[in-house]
């Protein structure tokens, strides 16, 4: 088993939250959005 703590944020994602949306009966495809950028990431 890996140490979760050598884990990134993707893999914890991948590994563990998306199942269990699927489990859940989440609709992945309408419901979830990854990684989704509404700036150029510049802070005024």
């Amino acid at each position: 088993m890996t140490d979760q703590r050598e884990l990134s944020e993707q893999d914890i994602c991948t590994q563990y939250v998306l199942p269990a949306l699927l489990k859940s009966g989440w609709d992945v495809s309408k419901q979830v959005r990854e990684q989704v950028y509404f700036t150029d990431g510049k802070f005024f």
